[in-house]
């Protein structure tokens, strides 16, 4: 999770200074010959760690995508005197709530919501699932090079899941888990997504 060094008010408008990050994973991905799939593996081990810490303090993010994983330059294990290892990271936590005080109604941007939030009665009631919702569409989005977006009858009908299933790689099936649209069938948690992603 990107580091937060201060938050404050001046003249009527609130900021928040973090740690200062080298690109987006948005920004890396328009990058000529980018390969997602070389890439999730460790975008997923960094960025799930940080989703498991967020919902084990009782917090929901609802906000994951691929503008808000960043990357930053930290010193390399094997050569510490070298800073050319990348690490990801997740920000911009500004509409991250209690994951009990969720609802159809959270503001989320309309492109990324899931299935429960637009008819809970048919998929199951809002939960930490909805980040892992999320984590499958930028998983996906990885995979596929490019800004996916559904519509909210492609979403409640499957169509995330189908294109996952579709694609015909092990990752594949692991991404379709995690959108599928009944949130009791999705994968449970961050740390299963980890068991089975990386």
């Amino acid at each position: 999770i990107t580091y937060l060094h201060d938050v404050f008010e001046y003249r009527n408008a609130f900021y928040i200074i973090t740690e200062r990050c080298s690109s987006t994973l948005a920004s890396m991905m328009k990058v000529k010959n980018f390969a997602g799939r070389v890439w999730l593996r460790p975008v997923a081990h960094c960025i799930l760690q940080a989703v498991h810490f967020i919902h084990t303090q009782g917090y929901l993010h609802q906000d994951i995508h691929v503008g808000n994983v960043f990357s930053t330059f930290i010193k390399d294990e094997l050569l510490p005197e070298n800073n050319q290892a990348l690490q990801f990271k997740i920000g911009d936590l500004g509409i991250s709530r209690l994951i009990d005080e969720i609802t159809p109604e959270s503001t989320m941007a309309n492109w990324m919501i899931p299935p429960e939030m637009l008819d809970p009665e048919r998929f199951g009631r809002p939960d930490h699932r909805v980040d892992i919702y999320h984590l499958g569409l930028l998983f996906l989005q990885m995979i596929l090079g490019g800004d996916i977006r559904f519509k909210p009858e492609d979403v409640v009908n499957g169509r995330p899941e189908f294109i996952a299933n579709q694609l015909n790689i092990p990752e594949g099936n692991v991404i379709a888990k995690a959108l599928t649209p009944m949130v009791n069938k999705r994968i449970t948690s961050a740390l299963d997504l980890v068991d089975e992603a990386c």
